[in-house]
């Protein structure tokens, strides 16, 4: 169970992740803190991606960084589990 899981019985790790992303481009680590496993936080990266709900952008240097950063179908999504959340807090 996640920690937003904890406060909120309705939630879901997918939609925590497009939550903070809402608040603008985070790097892997900064993601970490949702997940105990990096491996669930990969798989889940990867299947918001799939879904194009959010993509990546990678910077090139000496050190490569790689961003994640809700897409626009994703912020459609992020908004409606909002709804979803505080409709769901209203019947209790």
């Amino acid at each position: 169970m996640t920690l937003n899981q904890q406060k909120n019985p309705f939630a879901d790790d997918r939609a925590e992740l497009l939550l903070e992303l809402v608040k603008g481009k985070k790097r892997f680590w900064e993601l970490k803190k949702i997940f105990k496993s990096p491996a669930t936080l990969t798989a889940r990266l990867r299947q918001l991606e799939s879904l194009q709900l959010i993509d990546r952008e990678l910077v090139k240097g000496s050190r490569s960084k790689v961003y994640y950063y809700i897409t626009p179908k994703g912020q459609k999504a992020a908004e409606a589990y909002k709804e979803y959340i505080e409709q769901l807090k209203s019947l209790f």
